[in-house]
């Protein structure tokens, strides 16, 4: 099976508790800290405004359906939470 999408990876990478066991994603966060411009055009929208991070931290987070009244008040399907962090910091 072949998932290109950003997207999709950063959804397989979470199941694995421990980001060491991802080395894309170490490649991925790695590239970010470097400034590649050929992996920040993979983000929906620059975070860094086109400059280097110093700093990278990913979270985990858990995800539900809304209820009833959650998506009348706000039209949301999803909401989600912070659970805890996938990785520890990354920096220069």
């Amino acid at each position: 099976m072949h998932l290109p999408r950003l997207d999709w990876q950063m959804w397989f990478f979470a199941l694995s508790e421990d980001c060491g066991e991802e080395p894309a994603f170490i490649a991925f966060a790695a590239r970010l800290l470097d400034g590649s411009p050929a992996v920040s055009n993979l983000l929906a929208h620059d975070p860094f405004a086109g400059r280097k991070p110093r700093y990278i931290r990913s979270r985990s987070e858990m995800y539900r359906f809304t209820t009833g009244a959650e998506r009348a008040a706000t039209g949301a399907y999803w909401t989600h939470e912070p659970t805890s962090d996938y990785c520890p910091v990354l920096g220069e």
